[in-house]
């Protein structure tokens, strides 16, 4: 099961509330190529379909889903999978690309600016095999608190 989160874009920097149907509005962030391009340029994303990439340590697993077949895309999907060590990667690219979180469990909007994390520990750390794939990214600190707007 994973947890689920959608990246907007908002230029005004507001975020705005889902409708009566549950949906929200964003600015575009772009067409599939360029989207793709810009994740990549954070993260070691691997995009083996066409709509979907993902973005794999020993430690977590993130889905990308957005749709090919858009002249513009307002919104990127990521499903989650141990969110305590993937959530450095949601506050890199969140950060980077000034993008809003919208936490669809909690119905919120996750205040990226406010995320804390803890280092990881120096036994797992001696656990690591430097010759796995993303050992950058398992190295990278633990989610410890979240808050919301």
């Amino acid at each position: 099961m994973s947890w689920d989160v959608t990246f907007y874009l908002f230029e005004d920097g507001v975020p705005r509330v889902p409708d009566e149907e549950g949906e929200i509005c964003g600015n575009s962030i772009g067409n599939h190529e360029e989207l793709k391009t810009l994740l990549a340029k954070t993260l070691p994303i691997d995009w083996e379909d066409s709509g979907w990439g993902t973005l794999s340590s020993p430690d977590f697993t993130i889905e990308f889903n957005f749709p090919s077949d858009l002249q513009t895309i307002d919104s990127v999907t990521l499903h989650i999978h141990e969110p305590e060590f993937a959530m450095h990667a949601v506050h890199e690219l969140a950060t980077r690309n000034k993008w809003h979180v919208f936490d669809h469990q909690e119905g919120k909007y996750i205040d990226i600016d406010s995320l804390t994390f803890v280092a990881a520990d120096e036994e797992e750390l001696e656990d690591i095999n430097d010759e796995d794939e993303f050992t950058e990214t398992q190295r990278r600190p633990q989610l410890k608190e979240m808050r919301y707007l």
